[in-house]
């Protein structure tokens, strides 16, 4: 099923780039509905989109086949957060000043994208990339949730740029910037609090059984 949902995604978000791009360039036209005046505004943030559904694919289908069972679910994280992300710019829902704007949209996803990514960094450090060493569940747990913490940094850097030298619309000032790294940092503490749950429950589980 993961390999039908992956897909379909994945050719989702390349025929939206493709209908922005056509609408970018004036090569068709027409009333697309909620996506009408936001699909080329964000043709940019689709590319991104793309080209990181190529890679989770790539690494699907290729790499670590022989550890499908462990990265599935990580991918499936990354792509929830992609999904997310995409839905934001395709239906306008992340311009708060207008119609189809949901104020707390932004909010949510820089929320929870970290949330699912701290848990994929941490699935991805201690099943694939040290799956096989005697390493500390703590150490990949405090790395999973230094790097997303990093990660959500640069991405605000990467907004900032983009909307310089691009011409997107992703900054809405210093106070976005700000509330944006302070949901970034709650989300990510929330996904660090999310695997301290479940591994507590799964060694209480198994002292509960000896």
């Amino acid at each position: 099923m993961f390999d039908v949902y992956l897909i379909a995604f994945f050719l989702f978000i390349l025929f939206s780039t493709l209908i922005a791009s056509l609408m970018e360039y004036g090569i068709i036209n027409g009333d697309l509905g909620p996506i009408h005046r936001y699909i080329s505004n964000f043709s940019a943030r689709l590319i991104i989109v793309l080209v990181g559904l190529v890679i989770v694919l790539s690494l699907y289908f290729k790499k670590w086949r022989e550890k499908i069972k462990s990265i599935e679910p990580i991918l499936f994280l990354v792509t929830l957060a992609l999904l997310s992300d995409a839905l934001g710019n395709l239906f306008g829902y992340y311009a708060v000043n207008e119609y189809y704007g949901v104020w707390w949209y932004d909010k949510f996803v820089h929320f929870i994208n970290p949330a699912l990514l701290t848990i994929g960094i941490y699935l991805f450090l201690s099943k694939i990339a040290f799956g096989n060493e005697k390493m500390n569940n703590k150490v990949f747990l405090l790395l999973s949730v230094t790097l997303m913490i990093s990660v959500g940094a640069l991405w605000e850097i990467s907004e900032y740029f983009s909307d310089k030298l691009i011409g997107t619309w992703m900054v809405g000032g210093i106070d976005d910037s700000m509330w944006d790294l302070f949901w970034n940092t709650i989300g990510t503490i929330t996904g660090g609090i999310a695997i301290c749950t479940v591994k507590h429950l799964k060694f209480k589980d198994k002292k509960l059984t000896i």
